[in-house]
Order: C-alpha cells, then structure tokens, then sequence
C-alpha cells in the first residue's frame, strides 16, 4: 500500500509504470547493481562527516572514519541486502568489479570531505525524513541529504559523462523538496547538486564554474545550484496527482522499448525477466 509519494516513486513511475508495479505494488524488490551500492556507501561517508561535525563542534572528521564507515557499508549493503549483476558483468569477475566499485566510494567519500565539508558552516539537518501535505490524496515525503547555509544539498555519484546545468533542471528533487523544506519550517530553499565522479586525471576543462578536483584520490566533483518556482511546483503537482489516479486505477503501462530504450534491458532493469512485456 503506497502511503506517500517520494522522489523514487515519482521517477520509477516516470521511467517505467511496470516497474513501479513490480516494486512498490507486487512488493518485488531486486537489488540494485554496483553503481547504486557505490553510490548509498559515499552517502553513509558523508552522513558520518556531517554527524562528525554535528557532534563535535564543527570539527573536521579524520579521514581515516570517512574510509572505515564508508568500506563497512559498501560491505554491509552488498553481504545483507544484496547485489544484481548481469551475465556480463559476473563474466568480469563479481570481486573485481566490487573491489573497484569500494574503492571509488571511498576515494569519493574522501573527496567530499577533502573539498566541500570544509565550506559548509551551518548545518541544520542531515537525513531526516520529513513529510508535507500538499493538497492532494497522499502527502509527499523526503529524506534530504543535508540542509545546511539556506540550501538543500543532494550528493550524486556519477558513472557516465558528467553532469551539467540543464541535466539538474530537469530533475524532480529540487522542486518536491522546496515544499517539502517550506512546509516543515525551512524556508523557500533552492538546491545544490555535488555530483561525484571518480576519474584517472583530472579533467581537460571545466565545464562549469563549480569543478572542484581532488588529485590525491582523483575525484572531480561538480557543484551545480538550480533555482525552482512556484510555476515549477504547480507542474510537479499536477504530474504528483496524476500518478496517484494511475495508481488507484491500477493500470500500468510499459515504457518505450526497442532501440534508444536504454532502461528496458536486462543490465539496467533487475525486473526485465518477469516481465510480460519483454
């Protein structure tokens, strides 16, 4: 039974109505690939960096607990929740991939805390979930990474071209966290999105103003801010509803397959096997 609407609902559903039904109606869940480990394992060492300062009088962390927590809940997520990896991939070797997978996580953790922790100040929250009414059947709900100097901040891992400013204004996040922020207290906050990319040398040119790149772990990290309206909540709004009447009817449709369908394929969908549409 969905009870409220997060931001993986309103993208699972957006991507692929079926796989929104395997997930979250047929309660199949299938683990996510290395990326996404790699990627939950960078948010733990940040969340640890930013307790660390909390706790501690804005100190700054050692890097020696970022790596720790970050390694144990790289190991953690993989050992008790699981890992999906296609024929491919295992045909590589599962601990070869796993072991790079770990080390990029915590080269990524090590970075942000090498480049960015030191210019955050005022932290006034860190994964806390918050829930908002916001007129419609089902409350929307959040889990920010870390609200701190008027601004919501998202971090991002990254495993293909790196992101720019138009990629982070089609994203739902910012515009369904605003209200979020805004009903529970915070203020009208607009987003930063810290993008991590683990890479061999550091990049050629910059393709914005906010690259920031870390040589002893060789990591870039993008800082992207985006702005979001009124005029932008009222469209995720209406799009909010729209799903939740899908939903409800209880018809889901499959996404667009064949050449250029990138999501609908035995690499990027645990559920491609099952389906009666593939």
């Amino acid at each position: 039974m969905i009870t409220h609407i997060t931001q993986s609902i309103i993208n699972q559903i957006g991507r692929c109505p079926v796989q929104f039904e395997f997930r979250y109606i047929n309660n199949i869940i299938i683990p996510p690939g290395f990326a996404a480990r790699k990627g939950s394992a960078v948010h733990f060492g940040a969340e640890t960096a930013h307790r660390f300062r909390v706790n501690n009088d804005n100190e700054a962390p050692p890097l020696e607990l970022i790596a720790d927590s970050t390694r144990d809940e790289f190991v953690r997520l993989v050992n008790d929740e699981g890992i999906f990896m296609t024929k491919e991939e295992l045909f590589e070797g599962k601990n070869k991939i796993l072991g790079n997978a770990q080390d990029e996580a915590i080269r990524g953790a090590s970075a942000y805390v090498n480049k960015c922790l030191p210019y955050i100040c005022d932290i006034a929250m860190f994964e806390e979930r918050l829930y908002a009414d916001i007129g419609l059947e089902l409350p929307v709900s959040g889990k920010p990474d870390l609200v701190a100097d008027s601004m919501n901040n998202d971090i991002k891992t990254n495993n293909g071209a790196r992101w720019r400013e138009e990629d982070v204004r089609l994203e739902c996040q910012p515009t369904l966290y605003r209200m979020l922020l805004r009903e529970n207290g915070f203020g009208e906050l607009n987003s930063r999105y810290t993008v991590i990319t683990n890479m061999n040398k550091a990049p050629d040119t910059n393709i914005h103003e906010g690259t920031l790149w870390d040589e002893e772990n060789r990591t870039c990290i993008d800082e992207l801010n985006t702005e979001r309206t009124a005029e932008d909540e009222k469209k995720l709004i209406f799009k909010i509803d729209t799903y939740i009447k899908m939903i409800n009817s209880g018809i889901f449709i499959p996404c667009r397959q064949g050449k250029g369908a990138w999501w609908c394929s035995k690499k990027f969908c645990g559920f491609y096997k099952m389906c009666k549409y593939t």
